[in-house]
């Protein structure tokens, strides 16, 4: 009876084998241990270049030069953006890359994450312009905060958005703790720097004067994507042809 069900498996797989090209019958071999029959591998077969199985997402995304952010600016995160644009860049120097945005920038649950996050985005959108490949920028949902900046630093004319999606530039944040009067003046001198290189890129990034974008950084500023559009943190609004 067992040499019986051992023939009637083979010919089974023997069967799928033939019709799947990149099956091999040498895939399932049936072996028995302790009267027991059992197959050395699983059912297995894969469309085109991609394996059924275990498919990591983010390294799927990477293979059609995409970059996806969607969580606030972590260091990690930033070291993580930059390597992917070296890699790519390395990969193409002719082909674009793709920045998806949805993001609270350097905010969780209102609270700050990250007070280095200011310095965190600067390196990125160095990156960005250091490197040859165009990057196209898309908010899909919220660009907040530094992620905003992110946002409107892509190719111009290849910064995109959702209908629905929402920008804010945020006032910056800063703890200087206790020390000693000299350590404080330092820290408030080195703060003023890097607001003033903030100002810079986002007055680059939206043809504004750096005056405007100073006020504007007093508070926070939100806008949809129409409005976005119009005070030129993105250029196209993508909706369904």
């Amino acid at each position: 009876m067992r040499i019986f069900w051992i023939f009637i498996i083979n010919f089974i797989y023997f069967c799928v084998c033939k019709k799947k090209k990149h099956i091999t019958p040498s895939s399932f071999i049936i072996a028995q241990t302790n009267n027991k029959i059992r197959l050395r591998n699983k059912l297995r077969y894969y469309d085109n270049e991609y394996p059924k199985q275990n498919i990591s997402i983010p390294s799927l995304l990477l293979s059609k030069r995409i970059i996806f952010l969607s969580s606030p600016i972590y260091p990690h995160i930033s070291e993580q953006i930059i390597s992917q644009l070296l890699y790519l860049e390395y990969e193409s120097k002719r082909k674009p890359i793709h920045l998806y945005i949805n993001s609270t920038g350097d905010l969780e649950n209102n609270k700050i994450v990250n007070l280095n996050g200011i310095t965190d985005v600067i390196s990125i959108v160095d990156v960005i312009n250091y490197i040859s490949s165009d990057v196209y920028t898309y908010c899909l949902g919220k660009a907040y905060g530094i992620a905003c900046i992110l946002a409107s630093s892509g190719k111009k004319g290849y910064r995109f958005s959702l209908k629905n999606s929402s920008f804010c530039l945020k006032q910056s944040y800063s703890i200087i703790p206790f020390n000693q009067a000299t350590n404080i003046e330092i820290q408030n001198k080195e703060i003023m720097n890097t607001k003033k290189k903030v100002i810079d890129i986002i007055a680059k990034n939206t043809e504004k004067d750096s005056n405007i974008i100073s006020e504007i950084l007093d508070r926070d500023r939100y806008f949809n994507a129409k409005e976005a559009s119009d005070f030129n943190l993105i250029d196209h609004i993508l909706e369904k042809q």
